[in-house]
Protein backbone atom coordinates (compact mmCIF):
# COMPACT_ATOMS: atom_id res chain seq x y z
CA UNK A 1 0.00 0.00 0.00
CA UNK A 2 1.73 3.11 -1.25
CA UNK A 3 1.77 6.33 -3.34
CA UNK A 4 2.16 4.57 -6.63
CA UNK A 5 1.99 6.55 -9.87
CA UNK A 6 0.81 5.71 -13.12
CA UNK A 7 1.77 6.78 -16.65
CA UNK A 8 0.05 7.20 -19.94
CA UNK A 9 -0.02 4.52 -22.52
CA UNK A 10 1.34 1.11 -20.79
CA UNK A 11 2.30 2.94 -17.94
CA UNK A 12 4.92 1.92 -14.76
CA UNK A 13 3.79 2.05 -11.05
CA UNK A 14 5.98 3.60 -8.51
CA UNK A 15 6.17 2.92 -4.60
CA UNK A 16 6.34 5.82 -2.65
CA UNK A 17 4.75 7.33 0.73
CA UNK A 18 1.10 6.41 2.03
CA UNK A 19 -1.73 8.25 2.35
CA UNK A 20 -2.95 9.18 5.80
CA UNK A 21 -6.02 5.94 6.56
CA UNK A 22 -7.88 3.66 4.55
CA UNK A 23 -10.55 5.34 1.79
CA UNK A 24 -13.73 4.13 0.72
CA UNK A 25 -15.50 7.08 -0.69
CA UNK A 26 -18.74 7.14 -3.53
CA UNK A 27 -17.65 9.15 -6.97
CA UNK A 28 -19.50 12.73 -7.22
CA UNK A 29 -21.61 13.72 -10.24
CA UNK A 30 -20.82 17.23 -12.06
CA UNK A 31 -23.93 19.42 -12.52
CA UNK A 32 -25.34 19.92 -15.99
CA UNK A 33 -26.00 23.49 -17.55
CA UNK A 34 -30.06 23.77 -17.69
CA UNK A 35 -31.64 22.52 -18.50
CA UNK A 36 -30.62 19.66 -16.20
CA UNK A 37 -30.63 16.10 -16.38
CA UNK A 38 -31.66 13.67 -13.54
CA UNK A 39 -30.81 10.26 -14.09
CA UNK A 40 -32.95 7.48 -11.95
CA UNK A 41 -31.58 4.37 -11.02
CA UNK A 42 -32.36 1.23 -8.58
CA UNK A 43 -32.53 1.03 -5.12
CA UNK A 44 -29.92 -0.93 -3.13
CA UNK A 45 -30.35 -4.82 -3.66
CA UNK A 46 -31.94 -5.15 -6.88
CA UNK A 47 -34.37 -3.93 -9.24
CA UNK A 48 -38.22 -4.65 -8.24
CA UNK A 49 -39.95 -6.21 -11.33
CA UNK A 50 -43.03 -4.26 -10.61
CA UNK A 51 -42.10 -1.30 -10.32
CA UNK A 52 -42.08 1.56 -13.41
CA UNK A 53 -38.85 3.25 -13.10
CA UNK A 54 -38.19 6.76 -15.00
CA UNK A 55 -35.30 6.35 -17.06
CA UNK A 56 -34.27 10.52 -16.87
CA UNK A 57 -35.92 13.70 -16.35
CA UNK A 58 -34.95 17.04 -17.15
CA UNK A 59 -35.45 19.56 -15.03
CA UNK A 60 -35.84 23.88 -16.36
CA UNK A 61 -35.04 26.14 -13.88
CA UNK A 62 -38.17 28.43 -15.59
CA UNK A 63 -40.48 26.28 -14.63
CA UNK A 64 -39.10 24.94 -11.75
CA UNK A 65 -40.56 21.51 -12.98
CA UNK A 66 -39.11 17.76 -14.14
CA UNK A 67 -40.33 16.41 -16.93
CA UNK A 68 -39.65 12.71 -18.12
CA UNK A 69 -37.67 11.90 -20.80
CA UNK A 70 -38.97 9.84 -23.88
CA UNK A 71 -37.53 6.51 -25.02
CA UNK A 72 -37.48 3.16 -24.11
CA UNK A 73 -34.04 3.18 -22.54
CA UNK A 74 -32.71 0.60 -20.13
CA UNK A 75 -32.91 1.53 -16.86
CA UNK A 76 -29.16 2.20 -14.94
CA UNK A 77 -27.69 2.72 -11.78
CA UNK A 78 -23.74 3.02 -10.63
CA UNK A 79 -22.91 4.76 -13.79
CA UNK A 80 -20.34 7.71 -15.02
CA UNK A 81 -22.10 10.78 -16.27
CA UNK A 82 -20.03 14.50 -17.59
CA UNK A 83 -21.13 17.12 -19.34
CA UNK A 84 -18.58 17.55 -22.52
CA UNK A 85 -19.47 19.89 -25.03
CA UNK A 86 -22.79 20.99 -24.00
CA UNK A 87 -24.32 17.60 -23.83
CA UNK A 88 -24.13 14.55 -21.34
CA UNK A 89 -23.12 11.44 -21.16
CA UNK A 90 -23.76 8.82 -19.42
CA UNK A 91 -21.53 5.91 -19.37
CA UNK A 92 -22.07 1.98 -18.09
CA UNK A 93 -23.34 1.49 -14.78
CA UNK A 94 -25.63 -1.88 -13.98
CA UNK A 95 -29.21 -2.15 -15.08
CA UNK A 96 -31.51 -5.12 -15.10
CA UNK A 97 -34.19 -6.33 -17.45
CA UNK A 98 -37.88 -7.39 -16.84
CA UNK A 99 -36.60 -11.30 -17.47
CA UNK A 100 -34.02 -10.69 -14.57
CA UNK A 101 -34.03 -8.33 -12.21
CA UNK A 102 -30.45 -8.82 -10.89
CA UNK A 103 -28.26 -5.91 -11.77
CA UNK A 104 -25.62 -6.19 -14.63
CA UNK A 105 -22.88 -3.99 -15.11
CA UNK A 106 -23.44 -2.11 -18.62
CA UNK A 107 -20.96 -1.07 -21.14
CA UNK A 108 -23.42 0.75 -23.33
CA UNK A 109 -23.46 4.55 -23.44
CA UNK A 110 -25.74 7.11 -24.19
CA UNK A 111 -25.87 10.48 -25.24
CA UNK A 112 -28.15 13.39 -24.50
CA UNK A 113 -28.35 16.42 -26.48
CA UNK A 114 -30.19 19.47 -24.81
CA UNK A 115 -30.82 20.87 -28.22
CA UNK A 116 -33.12 17.78 -29.50
CA UNK A 117 -34.08 16.88 -25.57
CA UNK A 118 -33.58 13.48 -26.69
CA UNK A 119 -30.89 10.88 -25.42
CA UNK A 120 -29.30 8.89 -28.36
CA UNK A 121 -26.99 5.75 -28.01
CA UNK A 122 -23.10 6.04 -28.46
CA UNK A 123 -20.08 3.31 -29.32
CA UNK A 124 -19.97 2.04 -26.26
CA UNK A 125 -16.86 1.01 -23.20
CA UNK A 126 -14.60 -1.77 -24.29
CA UNK A 127 -15.41 -3.31 -21.05
CA UNK A 128 -18.68 -3.49 -18.79
CA UNK A 129 -18.56 -1.66 -15.59
CA UNK A 130 -20.40 -0.09 -12.96
CA UNK A 131 -19.05 1.95 -9.64
CA UNK A 132 -16.24 2.86 -11.33
CA UNK A 133 -14.47 6.15 -10.80
CA UNK A 134 -14.49 8.47 -13.72
CA UNK A 135 -13.72 12.42 -14.32
CA UNK A 136 -13.37 14.40 -17.23
CA UNK A 137 -9.73 15.14 -18.58
CA UNK A 138 -8.79 18.87 -19.78
CA UNK A 139 -8.52 16.84 -23.49
CA UNK A 140 -12.33 16.39 -23.12
CA UNK A 141 -12.11 12.84 -22.75
CA UNK A 142 -13.71 10.96 -19.88
CA UNK A 143 -11.27 8.50 -18.18
CA UNK A 144 -12.72 6.06 -15.95
CA UNK A 145 -11.07 3.29 -13.38
CA UNK A 146 -11.89 0.45 -12.34
CA UNK A 147 -14.94 -0.89 -11.34
CA UNK A 148 -17.27 -4.06 -10.90
CA UNK A 149 -17.37 -5.62 -14.39
CA UNK A 150 -18.82 -8.87 -15.91
CA UNK A 151 -19.80 -11.33 -13.62
CA UNK A 152 -19.41 -9.12 -10.33
CA UNK A 153 -15.77 -8.99 -11.02
CA UNK A 154 -13.71 -5.99 -9.63
CA UNK A 155 -11.46 -4.69 -12.71
CA UNK A 156 -8.11 -3.06 -12.88
CA UNK A 157 -8.56 -1.99 -16.18
CA UNK A 158 -8.90 1.38 -17.24
CA UNK A 159 -9.91 3.57 -20.73
CA UNK A 160 -10.76 6.51 -22.08
CA UNK A 161 -13.78 7.79 -23.65
CA UNK A 162 -13.51 10.33 -26.22
CA UNK A 163 -17.39 11.25 -27.12
CA UNK A 164 -17.57 10.99 -30.37
CA UNK A 165 -15.15 8.90 -31.22
CA UNK A 166 -15.27 6.70 -28.57
CA UNK A 167 -12.94 4.02 -25.95
CA UNK A 168 -9.10 3.37 -25.79
CA UNK A 169 -7.21 1.19 -23.50
CA UNK A 170 -5.21 3.37 -21.31
CA UNK A 171 -2.91 1.94 -17.84
CA UNK A 172 -4.60 -0.16 -15.52
CA UNK A 173 -4.93 0.26 -12.21
CA UNK A 174 -2.49 -1.60 -9.17
CA UNK A 175 -5.73 -4.00 -8.17
CA UNK A 176 -9.15 -4.28 -9.35
CA UNK A 177 -11.17 -2.04 -6.96
CA UNK A 178 -14.71 0.02 -6.32
CA UNK A 179 -15.93 2.92 -4.98
CA UNK A 180 -12.87 4.82 -5.22
CA UNK A 181 -12.25 8.44 -6.80
CA UNK A 182 -10.96 10.02 -9.19
CA UNK A 183 -10.16 13.65 -8.60
CA UNK A 184 -8.16 16.09 -11.46
CA UNK A 185 -5.60 17.84 -10.65
CA UNK A 186 -4.64 21.57 -12.41
CA UNK A 187 -1.47 20.14 -13.86
CA UNK A 188 -3.74 17.74 -15.75
CA UNK A 189 -2.63 14.79 -13.76
CA UNK A 190 -5.13 12.61 -11.67
CA UNK A 191 -5.26 11.09 -8.60
CA UNK A 192 -7.37 7.73 -7.62
CA UNK A 193 -7.82 7.85 -4.12
CA UNK A 194 -8.73 4.43 -1.97
CA UNK A 195 -11.57 1.94 -2.66
CA UNK A 196 -12.97 -1.09 -2.06
CA UNK A 197 -10.60 -4.10 -3.01
CA UNK A 198 -12.20 -7.32 -4.35
CA UNK A 199 -11.65 -9.29 -0.33
CA UNK A 200 -13.43 -7.02 0.64
CA UNK A 201 -10.81 -4.69 2.54
CA UNK A 202 -10.01 -1.21 2.11
CA UNK A 203 -7.73 0.35 0.05
CA UNK A 204 -5.15 3.34 1.49
CA UNK A 205 -3.34 3.75 -1.12
CA UNK A 206 -3.53 6.95 -3.73
CA UNK A 207 -2.21 6.41 -7.75
CA UNK A 208 -1.06 9.08 -9.86
CA UNK A 209 -2.36 8.91 -13.35
CA UNK A 210 0.27 11.24 -15.83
Amino acid sequence: MGYQRIQRGVGSIDKGLPSPGSIDAHGSRRPCDEPAARRSGARDGGYAATTRYTFAETFDPRTERFVAQPGDWQVRAHHASHLVGGRVWLLGGEGASDEDTSPRPLSTVLEFDPALDRFTSATALLEARSLAASVGAADGSILLFGGQSAGGALTASAEAYVPGAGPRRIASLDAGCELHTATLLADGRILVIGGELSDGDYRSSVLRYE
